[in-house]
């Protein structure tokens, strides 16, 4: 149970860090439907299984210590 709640704090964490870095990277671009689309796009299918896949490996590496 310990290790699921962990893994769960540690993949917000890590969405928190990917949408700051979209974030950043939106400043510099025009705002429009089209683009806000892409990053909708870009936080389904990257965004958010990446996060849970590193917290993962994370929680992972340090039960196997």
């Amino acid at each position: 149970m310990k290790q699921k709640v962990v893994t769960v704090f540690l993949s917000i964490v890590f969405f928190i860090i990917l949408i700051n870095i979209l974030d950043y990277i939106d400043y510099y671009l025009p705002f429009n439907t089209t683009i806000q689309m892409i990053y909708l796009f870009i936080v389904i299918t990257i965004f958010i299984p990446l996060s849970i896949c590193m917290a993962l490996k994370i929680t992972n590496l340090s039960k196997n210590r």
